[in-house]
């Protein structure tokens, strides 16, 4: 069986694979805090929310920002890890 030495690794080579490695970790703590977000406030608005109609309707913002957190919350992680590396001078 042949082996292989790695001699070099290029530094856009790193960053890739770190950027993907930062998305996947903040693609897992996002959808786990954007859950946890929307279903205690879905909750909590609509046990708040006056009875009839409308109560219904008090948990819907809570669910968006849930959303929005699964969404920017890796995209996020991923661009300030990536950029907060330090430079090799």
């Amino acid at each position: 069986m042949a082996q292989m030495t790695i001699r070099r690794v290029g530094v856009l080579s790193i960053a890739k694979i770190e950027g993907f490695l930062m998305f996947i970790v903040g693609l897992i703590i996002g959808v786990i805090y954007g859950l946890s977000v929307m279903i205690f406030g879905a909750v909590i608005m609509s046990a708040l929310a006056q009875r009839g109609e409308g109560q219904a309707l008090g948990g819907v913002s809570t669910i968006v920002v849930g959303i929005l957190i699964m969404i920017a919350f890796p995209i996020l992680t991923a661009s300030w890890v990536s950029s907060a590396a330090p430079s090799a001078h």
